[in-house]
């Protein structure tokens, strides 16, 4: 349950920049949300929503979530790809037990490379978790 916890530090990131901006309502959320963070939107979502509509200033609010694809790419030959995160994938079974990201990173970065076989990987995305844009209404 991530969700719960994130969903109150953008609450208090939103509400100290709207005090600090003089607003009086937040209009629009924009947030760009990895794939790797092992968050769900649709609960991120809920729990802002659910959050929000206790507080006049986000009550109208809309939150809009933009998933970011996870893209890995070889140090050796730098060949990137998309790895398969679906259920069918062996892979999704082992990101389900990875509770953090440190375990994250150390399991993909243990990762061989589809086109030369180096287990030198970097992920270039699909780790973020940023508030891209806040609409306010003073």
């Amino acid at each position: 349950m991530h969700e719960i916890s994130l969903a109150l530090a953008i609450f208090d990131m939103v509400k100290g920049i709207l005090e600090e901006k003089e607003g009086k309502e937040v209009i629009e959320l924009e947030i760009e949300l990895g794939e790797l963070t092992m968050i769900s939107p649709q609960q991120l979502q809920f729990t802002l929503e659910t959050i929000f509509e206790d507080e006049a200033t986000f009550k109208n609010c809309k939150i809009k979530i933009d998933a970011t694809e996870s893209i890995f790419e070889c140090k050796k030959c730098k060949h990137s790809w998309r790895p398969d995160l679906s259920s069918r994938s062996p892979m999704i079974s082992h990101l389900e037990n990875l509770s953090c990201v440190h375990c994250m990173d150390n399991y993909f970065t243990s990762m061989i490379c589809p086109c030369c076989g180096s287990n030198e990987i970097d992920v270039l995305s699909g780790k973020e978790c940023v508030l891209k844009g806040i609409k306010i209404r003073k």
